[in-house]
């Protein structure tokens, strides 16, 4: 069973980070657009839940993100919690968007 020291694949072709195991998958979707990815899902199996793997999938798109030299868009509500727990990482979200979701 993963934990948050599980290694994450960032899936391109599906525009998602991930880690699939035991035939289960959890994901850190992104829909990529000019210059940003719109990170709008991020869902762990419930039996997964509590070990960190949500964290591990974010961080793991905002290092890829910062290494890409795109922007981050949260619409995920996880995301925008992750964000404001993370306040170093903010300067990937558009001054835009860091006002409207009160980063």
């Amino acid at each position: 069973m993963p934990d948050n020291t599980t290694p994450v694949v960032h899936n391109t072709a599906e525009h998602r980070f991930e880690i699939v195991e035991e035939g289960l998958i959890a994901e850190a979707h992104y829909s990529p657009v000019a210059g940003a990815w719109i990170m709008d899902h991020t869902v762990v199996p419930p039996e997964w839940e509590g070990r960190g793997i949500a964290s591990s999938l974010v961080t793991a798109a905002i290092r890829a993100a910062r290494a890409e030299g795109v922007k981050i868009i949260p619409t995920c509500s996880y995301v925008v919690a992750w964000l404001k727990r993370h306040r170093d990482e903010r300067d990937l979200v558009p001054d835009e968007a860091r006002a409207a979701l009160g980063l």
